[in-house]
Formats: C-alpha cells, sequence, structure tokens
C-alpha cells in the first residue's frame, strides 16, 4: 500500500461529480484505510488529508446526493468516520471538527 499515492487519489475524488456513485463509494473505502492507517502518514500527507476532509465536508450535499442512487446511508459504521454518513452531515445533524480531529497524536475522534 503506498499511502502518499492514496492520500492523492482521495484529494481527486472528493469534488469530482463526474465519477460514478460506485467509484465514489470507493473512495470513502479508500479514505477507511487512511483512517486506519493515518499514524503511518508523513506530516505533509496528514496536512493534504487534512484539506481533502474539509473539501469532502464543503461537498457533503452534493456528495450525499451523488452517493444515494447507490449507497445506504443507514449503516452501522462509527460516527468517528464520518464520510460514511454524509446524510447526517449534508442535514447538520453530524458536525466532524476536522481541526480538533487532526490535533489529537493518535488520531481519536
Amino acid at each position: 500500500m503506498n499511502l502518499d499515492r492514496d492520500v492523492r487519489n482521495y484529494g481527486y475524488s472528493v469534488d469530482d461529480f463526474e465519477l460514478s456513485p460506485f467509484e465514489l463509494v470507493d473512495m470513502l473505502d479508500l479514505r477507511s484505510r487512511l483512517h486506519e492507517n493515518y499514524n503511518k502518514l508523513d506530516e505533509f500527507s496528514r496536512q493534504q488529508l487534512k484539506n481533502y476532509d474539509k473539501i469532502l465536508l464543503l461537498n457533503a450535499k452534493e456528495m450525499y446526493k451523488a452517493l444515494s442512487s447507490v449507497y445506504d446511508f443507514d449503516n452501522d459504521k462509527p460516527f468517528d468516520e464520518w464520510w460514511w454518513h454524509l446524510d447526517k452531515v449534508a442535514q447538520g445533524l453530524l458536525n466532524p471538527d476536522i481541526s480538533a480531529m487532526y490535533k489529537k497524536k493518535d488520531y481519536v475522534m
């Protein structure tokens, strides 16, 4: 696994609404893998990931619409993986604090 490449690929997808909904689900899966391996990222990749997460949050409504045709947002994913809950983010029911999330040493929300 090349984590730097994965961060870049995630970044390419967070505002690309020409991707198929299935490719967007793959993006969410990729984000979960980055979440699992966050402590292995170098500082530059961590900063990129933070910036890409901010973009995804800004695009939450549009991304939710793009994904809703193929993804069931009624899921049992943990809320610390907020990208799986873009429906709640778009509705204002879940407000991830990106800045606080990335300040924690061990990246625990």
